[in-house]
């Protein structure tokens, strides 16, 4: 299992370093900083006041033209591609098509494979930059069956009388896996227990990975129960070794499909409102 390091020790929240030989003075920084923080000083460079909050959200960065701007430690941002290299339809498509991917081919997916992954899933959005979800891979596939079956135990103690939760756990009792599905690998996404926005950045950051898979050609699915059973289920928690005062706040099956979907299946149409 490997965990990612939370984002307060990954040192982000720290002031832009603006380059004069590059900055032409063109105010855009300024402009688009959402706390107002950036003001142009009297030789033209743009600055930030000694002890002012940044958030490090890189918005800074991304709207600099000449590359002017950077965050101290991180690195060479990649280039933004027009917003015309996904067409509306590509998109939609690409987007319609995912599915929830309940089989898998019995083939481990490379770490190396899951890295390039999370390169596109790190940029998920975060409320004003704080960027909390932290991920625990679960790797080993004997693994994934040991803690599906301490997720089984704490059904037999929570079913009760409750009809879905009875369903899931008869089919385990029948020798079937309706928790995990035997998918080869867990991704549980987990942020600090005290952080209130937290679930909802974990959701955001849980949907993109869910979305990038099947462009590695790899699929997922959401095991909202595993993730209940990890919130409340000490044994299983103290399985998963979360980091101190971390909590589980969602979790993707994740492997290569066994089955291809040849269409799109329907859905209802979307429930609007304008005012």
């Amino acid at each position: 299992m490997e965990c990612r390091k939370a984002p307060e020790e990954r040192g982000l929240t720290v002031p832009p370093i603006f380059d004069a030989s590059l900055c032409t003075g063109c105010g855009l920084c300024s402009h688009i900083c959402v706390f107002g923080r950036i003001s142009p000083s009297d030789d033209g460079l743009p600055s930030v006041p000694d002890g002012a909050a940044c958030t490090g959200c890189g918005h800074c960065v991304a709207v600099c033209p000449t590359g002017a701007i950077s965050l101290p430690g991180a690195g060479t941002p990649p280039a933004a591609p027009s917003a015309r290299t996904v067409t509306a339809e590509a998109l939609g498509g690409y987007m319609r098509s995912r599915r929830s991917i309940r089989h898998y081919l019995e083939r481990p997916v490379d770490r190396r494979l899951f890295e390039e992954v999370f390169e596109i899933v790190r940029f998920a959005p975060t409320a004003v930059n704080r960027q909390p979800v932290a991920w625990t891979i679960v790797h080993d596939t004997g693994k994934v069956r040991a803690l599906t079956a301490l997720a089984a135990d704490w059904l037999r103690e929570t079913a009760g009388e409750d009809s879905l939760y009875r369903t899931f756990l008869d089919a385990w009792e029948r020798g079937s896996d309706l928790i995990c599905h035997g998918a080869p690998h867990l991704v549980v996404a987990h942020a600090p227990a005290d952080d209130p926005l937290a679930p909802r950045d974990a959701a955001i950051a849980c949907a993109h990975l869910d979305l990038a898979l099947p462009a590695f050609g790899l699929g997922g699915c959401w095991a909202g129960l595993f993730t209940a059973a990890a919130a409340s289920h000490p044994p299983l928690a103290e399985a998963l070794r979360l980091p101190d005062g971390y909590r589980p706040l969602g979790t993707l099956l994740v492997g290569y499909p066994r089955y291809r979907y040849a269409s799109v299946p329907p859905r209802k149409r979307p429930a609007t409102r304008w005012l």
